[in-house]
């Protein structure tokens, strides 16, 4: 990125620095005009006379008075400048009043799209090809189209430039930003409001002296010195920056890496770790967007090539108009922890065919009372209360945990609330559906309760449940029931696992006949089955099977 990496804007900090501005210097004129008033009645008194009262009535006047004038002449014109800077960046970059453009996460994002163009590139090549081959087999007997790739081709060129460097709409806006850059730095050095300020300095210094004589011969003054604007790249720090190591050292505490993540964030990318750290230190709101995305890189440690692909792949689900609004981000946390304890692809399809349709992270069911009968618990948890003692508040299942999810509810509350309904419950008997397998039977709602907990002191251990929390608890509640020693090992031993979309349906099939259980569940067997093809079509897209 060269000379131009670690430069940013943003709009809205700029326009709350120049506004705490202008209130200094408006509050500097009007101590000034007190000032003045004093100094004016001070020059005409008629009080103090002869030659030391002339002479100390002229240094008021031409040194107190004319150094405080131009101290208010000068930050008046730095807030002119600020204002023709904020004028400027409006004019050359972006008008909106909460515009905000960083060179190295632009970079970061120019570079992401030029590997999705060559990808792209490469699959159009590849079955332009087979197409070219479809034709001089088969000519005889039918014509094969060429797909057009060449808008999908155009159009990120248009955006990342391809394989220009110097093109496209990214490298546009850096460059706008360069040269926004490079203009203001021409204008504030045009103002040469250092050379001013060096000015009103030398009038300060001299008048503190005038005002404080030494008291003794050869005394040491302070040298007030002030450097230059230069050439050279502004910083948001004139502070000694911090080591690379210490910069890491610092996330990692910060944010709980484990030295394993740590390691591979650092060879894997460490731009983002840089654009985490900047964030962090300016605006909590792009720091958590970051981190989001450094999460969702983390799923893929220790995984092979191709589960890594089949995860991304996952995207494409939301190219089918049945699955536009489903929470991929989720099911790939799940694949991810499945194919790490190596299983399949068609098994993973299976379970995720049966777990995106069948709930989501933490997400509390929601039944209304009375309306089912087959399973007589459902009535009892809607209708069980606690009353919370400070507050005097009486919490209800129904009223404040049904549809909800556990990471935006009061976990202790809702303990209190569940803890006497399970001490009554049966191991096998239905209690209320949680989380994105819904479990639902009191041994193993039990297990999602614990693991749920397990996670919290893994975590920040507050006796709440967060989002993150929640899918760790989640992911292992399922890896340990299906784990050798689970109770639900058999359904993994009675799955298909052979790598076929036939093999995807029949897992589907029997994790929701014997694993998910939900009610009627023969009625919803083509449903899971169905998306359980789907979703194994989906991961197998980019190597076309």
């Amino acid at each position: 990125m060269g000379e131009h990496s670690g430069k940013f804007y943003d709009a809205k900090k700029m326009r709350e620095y120049c506004d705490g501005w202008k209130e200094l210097v408006a509050d500097y004129a009007r101590q000034k005009e007190i000032s003045d008033r004093e100094f004016l009645s001070f020059q005409e008194t008629d009080s103090f006379k002869g030659m030391t009262a002339d002479a100390s009535k002229t240094f008021v006047k031409k040194g107190m008075g004319r150094m405080l004038s131009e101290v208010a002449k000068n930050q008046r014109k730095m807030r002119k400048a600020q204002e023709e800077v904020i004028e400027l960046f409006e004019n050359m970059v972006d008008s909106s009043q909460n515009a905000r453009i960083e060179y190295d996460t632009l970079e970061m994002i120019n570079n992401d799209f030029k590997e999705l163009y060559y990808i792209f590139k490469d699959r159009a090549d590849n079955v332009r090809k087979i197409v070219d081959c479809l034709n001089n087999e088969f000519g005889n007997y039918a014509y094969f189209e060429q797909p057009d790739s060449q808008t999908g081709i155009d159009a990120f060129i248009d955006l990342c430039g391809g394989g220009y460097d110097t093109a496209g709409y990214l490298r546009k806006c850096q460059d706008k930003l360069a040269a926004f850059d490079e203009q203001a730095k021409a204008l504030l050095n045009g103002k040469n409001t250092m050379d001013k300020a060096k000015k009103v300095n030398s009038h300060i210094v001299y008048t503190k002296e005038a005002l404080a004589p030494a008291p003794a011969e050869n005394i040491k003054t302070v040298k007030v010195t002030l450097d230059p604007v230069d050439n050279s790249k502004v910083t948001a720090n004139t502070t000694k920056k911090n080591s690379k190591d210490d910069m890491y050292s610092y996330l990692q505490r910060y944010y709980g890496f484990t030295d394993e993540e740590m390691t591979y964030l650092k060879a894997n990318y460490p731009g983002l770790l840089s654009s985490l750290y900047g964030a962090l230190n300016h605006s909590t709101v792009d720091a958590d967007i970051i981190l989001k995305r450094i999460k969702h890189e983390l799923l893929y440690i220790g995984l092979t090539e191709e589960q890594t692909n089949y995860i991304k792949n996952l995207r494409y689900l939301r190219d089918n108009a049945a699955y536009k609004n489903i929470k991929v981000e989720d099911i790939q946390i799940i694949a991810a922890n499945l194919f790490k304890n190596n299983y399949n692809v068609s098994f993973v399809a299976g379970m995720l065919g049966n777990v995106f349709i069948e709930g989501d992270f933490g997400n509390l069911e929601g039944v209304n009372p009375g309306t089912n009968t087959e399973y007589k618990y459902w009535n009892v948890v809607n209708k069980q209360a606690y009353t919370d003692e400070e507050s005097g508040y009486t919490y209800t299942y129904y009223n404040d945990f049904s549809f909800r999810h556990i990471y935006d509810v009061d976990y202790k509350v809702y303990k209190k609330l569940i803890g006497p309904i399970m001490e009554e419950a049966e191991p096998l008997q239905d209690i209320i559906g949680c989380g994105s397998v819904q479990w639902t039977e009191y041994s193993r709602y039990k297990l999602l309760m614990e693991c749920y907990e397990e996670a919290d002191k893994l975590g920040n251990n507050d006796g709440q449940i967060s989002y993150d929390e929640c899918v760790l608890g989640e992911t292992k509640c399922m890896l340990k029931e299906l784990s050798i020693d689970g109770n639900f090992h058999s359904v993994v031993v009675d799955c298909n696992h052979d790598d076929s979309v036939s093999a995807a349906q029949t897992n589907a099939k029997i994790i929701c006949k014997e694993y998910e259980k939900p009610s009627k569940k023969d009625e919803k067997l083509d449903e899971r089955m169905k998306a359980a093809k789907d979703i194994y079509n989906a991961m197998k897209k980019s190597i076309g099977e």
